[in-house]
């Protein structure tokens, strides 16, 4: 899980296999393959070797790699033909593969977005995919190259929370962060988070049918615990014009072992217990379908950066963020710099900055802090 940042900063390396939408893979071919047979029939090893254009120990070998994604590939000796066949044993895709979030894997539905997953990178493990997006934005920093793209990962080893705290990325998370090159204006800044808030929780209720609570600045709640969070990384040559990149990961717990995100996420003072979307394997809940969550948040983040293009829309991310969360009107504890300010949180204003009032003196407005939500 990530939270708040900011800064285009120094990026971590590394160098894992990853598949790439700009790249064809064959074995993406041979799921096609899997997934187009009639009737889910068996298909047998020959057919789809001649089909593809490719020897059948490469058609083994990549059914072989299918089943390390997660893929439930069954193997028969009946089939269209001698020898060997397969036939695939289930619909939901078990990542967020690029052929899954693009379009042509097994997961219904294709994106339908102008630039956002325009390159979808999938690494098994990666440091933080954060850190993987910011390098390759740096690395054609100005250029427009890296517009939409979206590196994700299986599992995070060095997952980016606020500052220069971690957060655990198990198995059964997305995580994801996505490139905007050029982003939105400068000014837009502290409202960032917010618009990617809304983009979150939009895609969480399109995919999992939870409608999710949000707490400021960039934390998503379902029922007080903590799920997913944000973190917003840009770079501005200043003069008021926009960013010249934006990148904007998100980290969901979507279907991981609770055991696994309590021992080393230690949530600091003020933020909630961490906790998982829906329970791993879809047990007693909806099957967690990563792709399709990968997918709507890049449909849902476009928009919302649209948003972002006029000041009058500001606005209106303003008011509809403040309609989704629970947080306004109670008390607020927030930190900054080790110095508590208290009070109840009126709102948030135009610029996305909370506003907190205190008895007997003028709102505190925050812009950034470790903030805690209590009920009395």
């Amino acid at each position: 899980m990530k939270d708040g940042g900011s800064g285009l900063g120094g990026a971590g390396r590394s160098r894992s296999p990853a598949y790439d939408s700009h790249r064809r893979h064959d074995v993406a071919r041979v799921l096609a393959a899997l997934a187009g047979a009639h009737g889910g029939a068996p298909i047998s090893e020959a057919q789809m070797a001649s089909r593809l254009g490719i020897g059948a120990e490469a058609v083994r070998g990549h059914v072989a790699e299918l089943r390390t994604l997660g893929y439930r590939v069954r193997s028969t000796g009946q089939g269209d033909g001698a020898g060997r066949a397969y036939r695939l044993g289930q619909e939901a895709a078990p990542l967020a593969l690029p052929w899954e979030v693009i379009g042509g894997g097994v997961t219904a539905g294709r994106l339908a977005t102008r630039r956002l997953g325009s390159r979808v990178v999938f690494y098994r493990s990666v440091d933080s995919t954060q850190a993987r997006a910011l390098d390759m934005a740096l690395s054609g920093a100005g250029k427009g190259g890296s517009d939409g793209l979206a590196v994700i990962a299986g599992t995070q080893t060095a997952g980016r929370g606020r500052g220069s705290r971690r957060w655990t990325s198990p198995e059964g998370g997305l995580w994801m962060s996505v490139v905007a090159e050029p982003g939105p204006p400068a000014g837009a800044a502290t409202l960032l988070p917010l618009a990617a808030a809304l983009a979150l929780a939009g895609a969480v209720r399109d995919s999992t049918g939870i409608v999710p609570d949000l707490k400021w600045p960039n934390d998503m709640l379902v029922r007080g615990r903590k799920v997913a969070g944000i973190l917003v990384d840009a770079s501005a040559r200043g003069g008021g014009g926009p960013f010249d990149a934006v990148v904007v990961g998100v980290g969901v717990n979507l279907a991981v072992d609770a055991a696994a995100i309590g021992t080393d996420a230690g949530p600091p003072h003020g933020h909630a217990e961490a906790a998982s979307l829906l329970p791993p394997g879809g047990g007693g809940g909806r099957a967690a379908d990563p792709a399709s969550l990968a997918r709507a948040f890049l449909e849902r983040l476009e928009a919302e950066l649209d948003m972002l293009e006029g000041a009058g829309r500001q606005e209106d991310v303003v008011r509809r963020w403040s309609a989704r969360s629970s947080m306004i009107g109670r008390t607020v504890e927030v930190r900054q710099g080790g110095r508590p300010i208290k009070g109840t949180a009126l709102g948030v204003d135009a610029d996305g900055a909370l506003l907190v009032g205190q008895e007997g003196r003028e709102a505190a407005r925050v812009v950034a802090g470790d903030i805690a939500v209590r009920i009395e």
